[in-house]
């Protein structure tokens, strides 16, 4: 990701520091090329966020469509399947050791 020369007004600052001290979602919406996924990659360059969020510089993207839903948004781990791999009868497996295998 590039440094942009993007500059959020200081209302929309002001709500994104509202809703990192509420640990709140901020929901934004508009048309395309209003500035929403620069807002995100902002909050991501800028240092004060990084330590907050842990973010090191990165953006988790998800592009909303009219068929998206909340669930979309959540992840699912199959804790029986980690289990059952992680117990094989005592045979080793390494994909057992990477908790991301059994995250969808």
């Amino acid at each position: 990701m590039s440094k942009s020369n993007y500059i959020p007004d200081p209302n929309l600052i002001a709500a994104v520091e509202m809703a990192i001290k509420m640990e709140l979602p901020l929901f934004l919406t508009g048309e395309p090329g209003t500035g929403k996924t620069e807002l995100a990659y902002w909050i991501a360059q800028n240092a004060d966020y990084q330590k907050g969020f842990g973010l090191n510089d990165a953006v988790l993207r998800f592009n909303v469509k009219t068929t998206s839903t909340a669930k979309d948004l959540l992840y699912r781990y199959d804790a029986i399947r980690h289990f059952r791999d992680n117990h094989n009868h005592g045979q080793p497996n390494p994909k057992a050791d990477n908790v991301m295998n059994y995250i969808q």
